[in-house]
């Protein structure tokens, strides 16, 4: 028979999750919210603001400026369009 060993997630794990999550909700509120994603797309002229690639949106993502990771909030002003490329190779860099 195998035993499973199941560890209690730490006080301090269950903090950075339930912060996560809230700032996943301000996320999809900021993005979602009053055609918030159009917004955000149309400021930044449908296009990457890193390559300049522009046109479809379908390789077009919604990107955070400073990352949650690093304190960065889910406001209209912390987010901008990135290609999918352009966003995969940022990762969770902040250019200050």
């Amino acid at each position: 028979m195998v035993k499973f060993h199941y560890e209690r997630p730490s006080l301090n794990r269950k903090n950075e999750l339930i912060s996560f999550l809230d700032e996943f909700v301000k996320y999809k509120s900021a993005i979602n919210g009053s055609g918030g994603m159009d917004k955000i797309y149309a400021r930044d002229h449908y296009g990457c603001r890193i390559c300049g690639r522009s046109g479809n949106q379908d390789f077009l993502e919604i990107d955070h400026i400073k990352p949650i990771s690093k304190g960065g909030k889910s406001t209209y002003d912390n987010l901008q369009t990135l290609c999918r490329r352009c966003n995969k190779e940022k990762g969770d860099t902040y250019y200050n």
